[in-house]
């Protein structure tokens, strides 16, 4: 899927060396990460990649599982960069937008449910041949991502991606202002 054929550039990258892991994780006292971890810790360096999506930004209709599991990655590597930043590990999520990896022929689906099948359909037309970029081309952008003297947390990889982010998180931004008072309402009164 996704993780694989993002994974191909990574073995070939200067993350295929000591000090460097590519996995999804849950924390640095547990999981996978533990013993890189405990190793990084002792050499204060490290990095750790994981493998996000649009998906982890963006929920879309008939995707709610899959993009459930890609927002659980975007905050397990968010509590995680923040768990492991004093001891020099760094932690960067991917954010690949459309690329032609085979995913969609891969991907299992619960059986449709008839009524939805109009939604389905227009999310489906909406993947454009055009839109979908080249997996393989993603690898100068990891080079420059894992060899930058401060990693980014998040890179977007595609064109179009950080276009789609701006317009959710305007939409977000725009929802909570409209909110702020009856959020703050909900507080109550302080010390009650």
């Amino acid at each position: 899927m996704q993780a694989t054929a993002i994974s191909a550039p990574l073995r070939r990258s200067s993350l295929n060396r000591p000090g460097s892991i590519s996995t999804p994780t849950s924390s640095a006292r547990s999981g996978p990460c533990k013993p890189s971890c405990r190793s990084w810790r002792a050499q204060a360096s490290g990095h750790i990649i994981t493998v996000s999506s649009i998906g982890g930004v963006i929920g879309f209709p008939t995707g709610g599982t899959y993009t459930a599991t890609k927002f659980a990655i975007e905050a397990m590597s968010e509590g995680l960069a923040a768990e492991v930043e004093a001891f020099g590990i760094n932690v960067t999520i991917l954010e690949p937008g459309h690329f032609t990896t085979g995913f969609g022929s891969s991907a299992r689906s619960a059986p449709a449910i008839e009524v939805y099948n109009p939604i389905r359909q227009a999310i489906r037309a909406s993947f454009k041949p055009e839109h979908f970029g080249d997996p393989e081309a993603t690898s100068a952008a990891l080079f420059q991502a894992v060899d930058a003297d401060k990693p980014p947390l998040r890179l977007a990889l595609g064109t179009g991606t950080i276009t789609k982010f701006r317009s959710v998180y305007e939409a977000r931004l725009s929802n909570w202002a409209q909110w702020e008072t009856v959020t703050n309402a909900a507080q109550g009164r302080p010390g009650a």
